[in-house]
């Protein structure tokens, strides 16, 4: 049976927004198979240039701090929502 995925999900929302960026699946798809040296990266890569990958990567770690940040703050608002009942 399949899960059926809300569509006003913020996570599924965010992957979309991710993913729907220009190269960003490919580069993600890259980097499942490990951590790479740039070079690499763009050697396996086989599309964009390196000016267009460096602001891809620059992106993809934007977009990661700012989710690990969230991610904090919610645990951090639960954990004292939780102190207070």
């Amino acid at each position: 049976m399949r899960k059926s995925v809300d569509s006003q999900c913020r996570a599924f929302q965010t992957a979309i927004d991710i993913l729907s960026s220009r190269w960003n699946a490919l580069i993600l798809n890259v980097l499942q198979q490990g951590s790479l040296r740039f070079s690499e990266l763009s050697e396996r890569a086989k599309g964009p240039g390196d000016k267009v990958l460096s602001a891809r990567l620059k992106e993809l770690e934007r977009e990661n701090r700012e989710l690990k940040l969230e991610r904090e703050f919610l645990k951090k608002a639960a954990a004292f929502f939780a102190k207070e009942q």
